[in-house]
């Protein structure tokens, strides 16, 4: 299934960078996605109890939270959505396989960005 496709799919970005959701968001915006931000996990906590979302973008490292509370509070909502994890470190691969999470490495590329959405909402 090709990302331009999921027309009416939705997309949480979490990061604290601000760059980074404006790069991703444009991206995901220009292929057709509904799109909303949060710059921290509390804030995208709250908009996940509003607005149920197919997929999370969400940055391994939140100030002020970690990844394992992160992908447990984010697995625990109702309808469950996939996540994708951006880090520019190393994250723990059995940590990321418990919450059926993926893995993209920053920085990352733009289209591979977009085939990772796609693959998740494919799956799903």
């Amino acid at each position: 299934m090709l990302p331009g496709e999921q027309t009416a799919s939705r997309v949480l970005l979490v990061d604290d960078d601000e760059l980074v959701l404006a790069v991703l968001h444009t991206a995901l915006v220009r292929t057709g996605y509904s799109v909303r931000d949060a710059a921290s996990s509390a804030e995208a906590m709250r908009m996940l109890a509003v607005h149920p979302v197919d997929v999370v973008v969400l940055d391994a490292h939140i100030p002020g939270s970690t990844l394992e509370s992160d992908l447990a509070a984010i697995s625990g909502v109702p309808r469950p959505p996939a996540i994708v994890v951006l880090s520019g470190a190393s994250v723990s691969a059995e940590l990321l396989a418990t919450a059926g999470a993926s893995y993209l490495s920053k920085p990352v590329d733009a289209v591979v960005f977009l085939e990772r959405i796609g693959a998740e909402l494919a799956q799903r």
